[in-house]
Formats: structure tokens, C-alpha cells, sequence
């Protein structure tokens, strides 16, 4: 007897969601170890961030390598698309950077003023974070507050100023929450800099940034958020063409520091906590206990995957790519 097609459909597609559910288990693989050493990927979120912060901050014997690429100089800012601000003031409402041209700024001396009033909503007791960089430094990072607050800085600087960074990175969306970033004001040297051409970007770069990895961005939120900067440790790589994850674990094998420990937690995120875990219990050998450490997302769109037929072919793709990055590092 034939099965009928209305019969074989729903079955098969019963199949298939129950099945990516086991494999989203699977893969959001949760082992921790006891250990005082953390190596975090630096491409985990500002939410995973806060975690580590919360949980571990106060052990005075943690030890945090943080593992990233190397960002690339953005050398083609003048091909870009460049606009006028037309609202006022400038809201985000996601994790982007904004690049102000300043050419048309006339500056004679060796330090500029730069005065910026913002605000930004509060999510689990951590409100909006701003970057500032000029010319691809950082000037300054730091928490706003949810009322408006006006701040200064004085930069010296050895040529006239072409760029300045505003990056806001740490969005945050939950059921009853949104973390979002207001600036109201921004004067430089006297000048409006909202009347300045812009562009705005969610890459990662120096000039987007103001730093030139990866790995220095997330130490830098580490910091603002009370870890002492001599317990963070930054691993730097090339970004490869493909597998991160092998090239950032053969980084961490590289440096010096791999050799000193007996033991560490990976700090990982959702379904790729498998791969991590694979990859860097193969490589540090049998005399590392390592674990791996996840937290569960709250922010709306991650926590609710399900909700999205995207997020079912993300853990099959996620799947395929665990099982290459095994026969790699094995083969």
C-alpha cells in the first residue's frame, strides 16, 4: 500500500524539526571545568561578555585570552557613500559605527576639544556603550546613563584630524528591553560635527572601530566592564579565508601562554560551542582539561530560533561545519 503524499509530508517535516532540535542540543554543547583560565572568542556577544564579567570578574586568579583576528585599515573611505544628517538627535538602534568627515575642519593647534552629550537605555543593569576614535584611535569608551549627560575630552594630535568614530556595540533586545544609544550633541574644536557628511557601517575595521583586532574591541568592553586589564591576555591572527575556529585555536597554541596552563574553559556561543570544544580539546592534547561555557541567549530574536525557518538551515550548516573541522584537525 502506498503512503499518500499527505501522510509522507507532515511526517517528514515532523522529522526534520524534531531532528534539528536534538541538534541544536547537540551542538550547544555546555561542559565547564574548574579551572581559573578563560579563553574567550572574541566574536561571542556583548551580552556573553556581560556574563563573564558578572560570574568571573571578581576572582582575583582569572586569567581571560581573548582570541581574534586582525582587523583590516579601511584605506577606501572616499569611495564610500557619504550622507547628511537630516534628525536630530542621532539615535541607534542596533550595533553600528558611524564616521564623520572632518576635512573641512580648520585646526592649527596640537590638541582638539571634542564635546558629545548622550544617553542610552538600560538593559539587566548595563546601559548603552559608545566608542570614540579619531583617525582609527580611541580617544575614549565608557557606559552612558539614561538621562543626558555631557562629555569632554581633550586629544592631542600630531596632524589634522580626518575621521571621528562613533561606535555603538553593544545592542540588546529582550522580551521588555532594548538597549539603545541617543546622542544629542557633537562639537569639536566649536565646530557642529552632525553638520559634517557621514557614513556608517556595522564592519569591522580600524577606522570603524578604533581598534586593530578583534580581540583588543572585546578586551576593551572587558575592561569598561570592571576587569582589571592585567588579567586579560589578547591573541592575535589573520583572519583566514576559511575555519576561524581552527586558526584561532592554533593561535592560542602559538603563544606562550598555552604552555603554562594545565587546565581552561572555552567561552563559546549557542551551536558553535561544539566545534570550539572539539577543535581546542584536540589541539592543547590530553594533559589540558578543558571545558566549554555557554550562556543561553535572552536576547528576543536568538532565544526564539525556532521561530525562524532561517535558524534551522543556520544548525544543518552548523553540523556540516563541525563535522569538516573535525576530519581537519584530525586528518
Amino acid at each position: 500500500m502506498k503512503l499518500k503524499w499527505w501522510i509522507f509530508i507532515p511526517s517528514s517535516m515532523m522529522v526534520f524539526v524534531t531532528l534539528t532540535f536534538w541538534l541544536h542540543h547537540f551542538l550547544s554543547f555546555n561542559q565547564p571545568v574548574h579551572s581559573n583560565n578563560f579563553l574567550i572568542e572574541s566574536w561571542i556577544s556583548p551580552y556573553e561578555l556581560e556574563e563573564v564579567a558578572s560570574t568571573f570578574g571578581n576572582d582575583p586568579l582569572a586569567r581571560y585570552y581573548v582570541v581574534g583576528p586582525n582587523f583590516q585599515d579601511d584605506k577606501d573611505m572616499h569611495s564610500r557613500r557619504f550622507h547628511e544628517l537630516k534628525r536630530r538627535p542621532l539615535r541607534l538602534y542596533s550595533n553600528v559605527s558611524i564616521v564623520f568627515d572632518l576635512k573641512e575642519i580648520h585646526h592649527k593647534t596640537d590638541t582638539i576639544t571634542l564635546k558629545i552629550q548622550a544617553g542610552g537605555s538600560t538593559v539587566r543593569e548595563v546601559s548603552a556603550h559608545l566608542v570614540i576614535a579619531i583617525d582609527g584611535k580611541l580617544v575614549s569608551s565608557f557606559f552612558t546613563r539614561n538621562e543626558l549627560n555631557e562629555y569632554e575630552f581633550q586629544v592631542p594630535v600630531n596632524s589634522k584630524p580626518e575621521w571621528l568614530t562613533l561606535s555603538f556595540r553593544n545592542d540588546l533586545l529582550t522580551k521588555n528591553e532594548d538597549r539603545n544609544l541617543r546622542i544629542e550633541a557633537l562639537d569639536l574644536n566649536g565646530y557642529d560635527v552632525f553638520n559634517f557628511p557621514f557614513t556608517y557601517s556595522k564592519e569591522e575595521s580600524l577606522l570603524f572601530t578604533g581598534f586593530t583586532s578583534r580581540s583588543g574591541q572585546t578586551a576593551n568592553y572587558l575592561i569598561d566592564l570592571g576587569i582589571d586589564e592585567s588579567r586579560i591576555i589578547c591573541v592575535n591572527f589573520d583572519k583566514p579565508h576559511n575555519n576561524q575556529t581552527l586558526a584561532e585555536a592554533d593561535a592560542f597554541l602559538q603563544s606562550t601562554n598555552s604552555h603554562q596552563i594545565s587546565s581552561i574553559n572555552i567561552i563559546s556561543s549557542d551551536i558553535h560551542c561544539r566545534r570550539s570544544f572539539t577543535t581546542y580539546h584536540y589541539l592543547l592534547g590530553e594533559n589540558v582539561d578543558v571545558g566549554v561555557i555557554y550562556w543561553k541567549p535572552i536576547d528576543f530574536k536568538r532565544a526564539n530560533w525556532y521561530k525562524n525557518p532561517k535558524e534551522y538551515l543556520k544548525v544543518w550548516e552548523e553540523l556540516i561545519s563541525h563535522m569538516i573541522n573535525y576530519l581537519q584537525i584530525r586528518f
